[in-house]
């Protein structure tokens, strides 16, 4: 599955099969305009080879295809990732949230989300993604978004391109 041609600034979404994966899909689906969540994680790849740099017990990489090894998953590409756009706004996430643990508490913002969109220097997953990509003007916001609202973002908004979806 390694013939994938990604390149710094790809975006990816997985879907969580178990107990906490199932409970971010039901919120979001809950609060959903098209009432439908498939993905409740996401990440940035940050290089050729797969690596990410998301969100997890903390701010950290790891390999895609070793880590989401029969897992669902989306990966987009934006049109203006170029690699000077990528390094820049990649630095300002890697300065501000390198190793940090993740703000489990953030998640239960998320149940309202008008709550989730109160600043805290703590990101989850989705808000980490959606940093990167404010701080370039592709994503609208950062605080209090979730998994769907980049998987809606990305299949509507212009220039997006989905580069693979399925098992990886």
């Amino acid at each position: 599955m390694n013939s994938l041609a990604l390149r710094p600034g790809d975006i990816f979404l997985s879907k969580n099969p178990m107990a906490l994966g199932k409970a971010i899909n039901a919120v979001q689906r809950f609060w959903a305009k098209d009432s439908h969540s498939i993905y409740s994680h996401a990440g940035i790849i940050i290089d050729e080879a797969g690596t990410t740099y998301e969100s997890l017990w903390r701010v950290k990489s790891q390999n895609l295809f070793e880590a989401y090894k029969d897992d669902q998953v989306l990966i987009a590409r934006h049109e203006n990732m170029l690699p000077g756009a990528f390094h820049y706004a990649f630095e300002h996430i890697r300065q501000e949230h390198d190793n940090d643990f993740y703000p489990f508490y953030r998640l239960t913002f998320h149940l309202f989300p008008p709550i989730a969109k109160l600043c805290t220097n703590s990101v989850v997953c989705s808000e980490l993604v959606a940093k990167f990509l404010h701080y370039l003007d592709m994503f609208p916001y950062y605080n209090g978004a979730n998994p769907d609202n980049l998987h809606d973002h990305i299949k509507w908004a212009k220039g997006w391109q989905i580069i693979y979806e399925g098992k990886v």
